[in-house]
């Protein structure tokens, strides 16, 4: 076994174990992108000058290098597996030992490019292994690129050669299969669920976190993810159809393999173990293929096993994806001042395969002349990757817009563009228009944009087949399943502030309660007014959107109206005499205080303006009523009776209204509506009838 040493594994190991006592989160720090930091952002990867291939093999090596010693992390497995996971996506020189690392203590072994064991298994081994230049390739697609396959594709050439499978919910199946053994006791197929499971949620993309209840039709998988779920598919179907899963030999004949113009350090020149585990977990899905015709397995399952080991591989020739994009002019897009659209510029993404990563062509080259495959171009050279679809997304405060379609009046996301012959899709951005005119004098305001490029590949784009050789050519739907790599370009904005406008205009609204009861033979009537007039403009920021923070002056009243009624017949004096009985209680009040006004407009137009008061209200009342009694003739007579309430105030009287609206483009400066609601409740003669009316008219000047 021959393995290196070096300062950075130790620091990993340091690193490790600080995160390990401070860990909390769910996520790790933002994936990298390629664009350098701080720096003129004119391409995510580099030119013709081969930066590009220095950058990645400084980080991974180069396939013939030894690899480093696995990391040693005395904590539990489940901490190991979040910070192993976090340090992979890291794209630094930690990642490949944390890789290894995981690996390890997942049970499966390495061999080196010298076909020693590099690394060997912890435990008891699941009876898999990687070759080096395969977790070398890992680190650099997972590190640079964000990309994934579905989690049903992995499946679709074994349905195709198996119709009778294509009801089968293969994707459930594994997902089942990893939500179980991560809650497994420690061992090496818990830790390997669990390193799956965490790779998912250390990903910016949600689609790629496995735990909780996901829908597995949707669930997105990396190239670490991938070849972890493939490797042990595919010896557990092996076993289960009793055929071989072992390495194919690469063919000694034929036209592809001649084409290989240095040596092959990724072909292993002795001989390999096949593949095979002790115990089954995804029994589920051999008991599936098994259940098919016999026929059927005797003719289709040897070649359909393969893509299951290919996929995993395929997937590293992203590494050798390059996506370059810039911006007409250098990254820097100007508003205007007013209300016009601002600064058009193009952007422009160029999609390629980098031959200057000569050995890792050389790897990808042999792997695939050894199924009667080649790549496109010829060994060491570039080449345009045509007719692929892109997606332009804008990513900003609402100070950037797309360009095309704001021709025709519209604005939304970027649409869908392919790559020419040259590899290059093209679109255009511009600076939105102001929601308003700013002065002549106005103050520059930098703001960070990017553009989020999605790059749609199948690796039939890469690779051209052929049956020349006497190789034979193996089920290709895996080569017609798209892919997707994203690149984050960011770019600065040129925008301008001129400090907040002066706001004018006010705010009221006016409620009236009624309730009845005892038949209606009681009402109550209350009645309230609050007017806001607007004073003073405190604060206004229009970073995203408008945000403005006023004060205005209120006046606040109410009144108050209770009646009640009542009547009893009684006999006196020889006959019946209906008394009755009637109650008046009124009330009333004002005054006077301070309003706390916000005004809230989305980039979208959309807009909230609410009010709090506070004021300083005084109260006054009565009370008043009338009995009839019979007196000492005979005669009814009528005793009044009436009393006032003493003054009073009332120190802090709040209250809060608010309006919602749209904000009308011919004029953007002025909010303007009114709102009613009202609503009843209880039942005829015990019900309470509320109407509430808002209106508010608030302008920027």
């Amino acid at each position: 076994m021959l393995r290196t040493r070096t300062p950075a594994l130790l620091a990993l190991a340091a690193v490790v174990l600080m995160l390990a006592t401070a860990c909390g989160g769910d996520r790790p720090a933002e994936v990298p992108t390629n664009a350098p930091e701080g720096g003129d952002p004119t391409a995510t990867a580099s030119d013709e000058s081969g930066e590009n291939a220095g950058a990645l093999l400084a980080e991974i090596g180069n396939p013939s290098d030894l690899l480093p010693e696995p990391a040693y992390l005395p904590i539990a497995p489940a901490q190991a597996a979040q910070l192993l996971a976090r340090q992979v996506l890291t794209d630094d020189e930690y990642a490949l030992p944390a890789l290894l690392t995981a690996l390890q203590r997942s049970g499966i072994s390495v061999y080196g490019p010298d076909d020693q064991v590099a690394v060997t298994a912890a435990g008891p081994d699941q009876g898999l292994y990687f070759e080096a230049w395969q977790v070398r390739s890992m680190v650099g697609v997972v590190g640079q690129k964000q990309g994934g396959i579905l989690l049903p594709a992995l499946f679709e050439a074994l349905v195709a050669s198996a119709p009778e499978l294509k009801d089968e919910p293969f994707a459930r199946y594994v997902v089942e299969v990893i939500q179980e053994q991560e809650t497994v006791s420690d061992t090496q197929l818990s830790f390997w669920a669990r390193f799956i499971v965490e790779l998912g949620k250390a990903r910016p993309q949600g689609a790629y976190d496995m735990r909780g209840d996901v829908d597995p039709e949707e669930v997105e998988l990396d190239v670490v993810q991938v070849a972890l779920i493939t490797q042990r598919l595919q010896a557990e179907l092996s076993d289960g159809a009793g055929v071989s899963s072992s390495r194919p030999e690469a063919p000694r004949t034929g036209s592809f393999a001649k084409t290989v113009s240095a040596a092959e350090p990724c072909q292993p020149t002795g001989p390999r173990p096949k593949p095979k585990v002790t115990t089954s977990i995804f029994g589920s899905v051999v008991k599936a293929v098994n259940q098919t015709s016999a026929s059927v397995q005797k003719a289709t399952i040897d070649p359909v096993l393969r893509p299951f080991a290919e996929s995993a591989n395929l997937l590293l020739m992203l590494n050798a994806v390059k996506v370059e994009v810039e911006m007409e002019g250098g990254p820097l897009l100007e508003r205007t001042k007013t209300t016009r659209a601002g600064e058009r510029k193009k952007l422009k993404a160029r999609v390629s395969f980098d031959g200057k990563l000569l050995e890792w062509a050389n790897c990808y080259r042999a792997w695939e002349n050894s199924r009667g495959r080649d790549l496109k171009w010829p060994p060491g050279q570039s080449g345009p990757v045509a007719d692929v679809p892109v997606t332009w997304v804008l990513v900003s405060d609402g100070s950037v817009s797309n360009g095309l379609s704001a021709r025709d009046g519209a604005r939304g996301p970027l649409a869908f563009t392919n790559t020419n012959a040259e590899g290059i899709a093209r679109t255009e951005v511009e600076g939105e228009p102001q929601k308003r005119d700013f002065s002549p004098n106005a103050k520059e305001k930098r703001k960070k944009a990017s553009a989020e490029v999605a790059v749609k590949l199948k690796l039939g784009d890469l690779i051209k087949r052929s049956e020349r050789g006497g190789v034979e050519v193996l089920n290709d739907v895996f080569y017609d399943q798209e892919m997707v790599v994203n690149v984050s370009y960011p770019f600065e904005v040129m925008d301008w502030s001129d400090g907040p406008g002066k706001w004018t205009g006010a705010m009221s609204r006016v409620s009236t309660t009624i309730k009845t009861w005892s038949n209606g033979s009681n009402q109550e009537t209350w009645t309230s007014r609050l007017e806001i007039k607007i004073t003073e403009t405190v604060d206004e920021q229009d970073d995203a959107g408008l945000y403005g923070s006023l004060k205005g002056r209120a006046t606040e009243s109410y009144t108050m109206q209770g009646t009640s009624s009542r009547s009893t017949t009684v006999t006196r004096c020889g006959r019946d005499q209906t008394l009755r009985f009637s109650s008046r209680d009124f009330g009333s009040g004002s005054g006077e205080g301070v309003a706390s006004v916000s005004v809230t407009v989305s980039e979208d137009g959309q807009y909230i303006v609410g009010a709090s008061t506070r004021t300083n209200m005084s109260h006054e009342g009565g009370h008043s009523e009338e009995e009839e009694h019979f007196g000492g003739t005979c005669e009814v007579s009528t005793i009044p009776r009436s009393d006032s309430l003493p003054k009073s105030t009332e120190p802090i009287w709040t209250s809060f209204i608010q309006g919602v609206g749209t904000v009308d483009p011919k004029d953007p400066n002025t909010l303007k509506g009114e709102s009613t609601k009202e609503s009843n409740s209880g039942t005829v003669g015990n019900a309470t009838k509320f109407t509430e009316t808002i209106t508010w008219s608030l302008t920027r000047e």
